[in-house]
This record gives structure tokens, C-alpha cells and sequence, in this order.
């Protein structure tokens, strides 16, 4: 797929991945719609972009009725819907006992069940247009990692969502990519929720230290992915041997990754 004045929403647009990718896409022609919590970051980018080819509409995806809305504004104001990105998300580092219950919820309603609520709304319209559905997912919905189960939960149940719709929305031409990085280089990790006091030091945000790939890193892999009708891309691709490691010797690798974290 060409983005040349292609209509493509996108969530979390406001930092991080999702500005990277809206950036990305509006330099390849296409038609943005920035949807986060944050209206005034949005309007910003917005206004670097050009009023006439993007269009804010603040969102949060945990609330059915802000998800309908950021539909319903992209079709009225550029009349349907070429490609959707997933990538609003948020993190939950602890152990499940020391886990807020309510952080817990809140996750999975962005992480997950915001996810689907979108794609669902967005569905009909996509299908009109044989689009495609990006969602960013993330290696640890592949490989999970101690202290995160919980956000692992939510990575791997996307990936399998993924891979189910895939197949329900092949007859009809949409498609399905699905965008694994590992660590990135943003805010996400300053920002998520840390429960209790027994996490190791490398997830303790004053010791956090911003290692890993860029953000532009993983937006130009997803647009390789939507040009070039991939279902799965994982950024940076050596940690697709990681991946491959565990299934081939699981406790080994549990054993591992455990001492590494401690």
C-alpha cells in the first residue's frame, strides 16, 4: 500500500511511537488523524503537520463513547478510513501480589480492550476500503519478562487477536500487521505504573536508563510493514532469536532472565 492521501488514525500520537509513525506517515502523503488524552501535544503536531492533512481529536480508547466519536470525525471530515494504528498503551512493572487492582484494570482497558473497541468501530469503514490494521505490540507479548506479567498478558493477548482477525477480515481485504519492538527510547518507561517496593534497580525510574532503539526506528519498520504487505515485523529482528532461544529451552531462559532483572 502507497500512504499517498490515505486517511490513517492513529492512537498514542501525542509522544513516543505513535508521534514517530503519524510523522512518518504524514511525510509519505497521507491524511492523519492524532488521537491521545493529550490536547494540547496533539494541536502542536497538528499544527507542524498542516491544519488541511491532519485532524486532532482527542481520545481516551478505555471510553466507548471517545472511540465512536474519533470515528465518526474522521469519516465526516476526510470520508473513511484507510488504515488504523493501535498504539495507544500503557505499563504495569511489579509482582502481581504488590499489583494495584485498579492499575491492573486500567491496562488492559488501554492495552487491550481499547484496542479491540477501536478496530471493531473502525471495521465497516476499513473494509469499504480494503485497509489494513496496524497494532503495535511488543516483544514481551512474545518472550515474558519477571516483574510485568501482567503487561506481557496484555502484549500476548493482542498478538492472538491479531492473528484471529487476520483471518476474519482476509475475504474482505483488510489486513492485519502486527509491530513487536523491544525497548524503545521514550517516555513510555518514565511512565508506567511501579507497584511495590522489591523492584530491582533497573526499573526504578531515577535509575532508568534510555537504552535501546528509537521510536523513528519503529515507525519506519511499520511503514515497511503496511508497504509491503507484511503480517508481522519484530524490531530490532535479533531479538527474534531470543524468541526463538525460549521456545527451545524455556526454564533455561526463565532461570536467565530472572538473574538478569535481580
Amino acid at each position: 500500500m502507497q500512504l499517498a492521501n490515505q486517511v490513517a488514525i492513529i492512537t498514542g500520537a501525542s509522544s513516543g511511537i505513535g508521534e514517530a509513525i503519524t510523522r512518518c506517515f504524514a511525510a509519505e502523503g497521507a491524511r492523519v488523524v492524532l488521537a491521545a488524552r493529550s490536547e494540547e501535544k496533539l494541536r502542536g503536531l497538528a499544527a507542524e503537520l498542516g491544519a488541511e492533512r491532519a485532524l486532532v481529536v482527542p481520545t481516551d480508547v478505555a471510553d466507548s463513547g471517545q472511540v465512536e466519536r474519533l470515528v465518526a470525525q474522521t469519516v465526516e471530515r476526510f470520508g473513511g478510513v484507510d488504515v488504523l494504528v493501535n498504539n495507544a498503551g500503557i505499563g504495569l512493572l511489579g509482582r502481581m501480589e504488590e499489583t494495584d487492582w485498579e492499575h491492573f484494570r486500567r491496562m488492559w482497558e488501554v492495552n487491550f480492550f481499547g484496542l479491540v473497541r477501536l478496530t471493531r468501530a473502525a471495521l465497516p469503514y476499513l473494509k469499504k476500503r480494503k485497509g489494513v490494521v496496524v497494532n503495535i505490540s511488543s516483544v514481551a507479548g512474545k518472550l515474558a519478562l519477571p516483574y510485568m506479567s501482567g503487561y506481557c498478558a496484555t502484549k500476548s493477548a493482542l498478538n492472538a487477536f491479531s492473528t484471529g482477525l487476520r483471518m476474519d477480515v482476509a475475504q474482505a481485504g483488510v489486513r492485519v500487521v502486527v509491530i513487536c519492538p523491544g525497548r524503545v527510547r521514550t517516555r513510555f518507561h518514565a511512565n508506567v505504573y511501579r507497584e511495590g517496593e522489591n523492584l530491582p534497580g533497573v526499573f526504578r525510574a531515577e535509575k532508568r536508563r534510555y537504552t535501546g532503539i528509537t521510536a523513528e526506528e519503529v515507525a519506519r519498520a511499520t511503514l515497511r510493514a503496511v508497504r509491503r504487505n507484511r503480517r508481522e515485523i519484530v524490531v530490532p529482528w535479533t531479538l527474534r532469536l531470543l524468541v526463538g532461544f525460549r521456545a527451545l529451552f524455556p526454564a533455561f531462559t526463565d532461570r536467565m532472565l530472572v538473574r538478569l532483572f535481580r
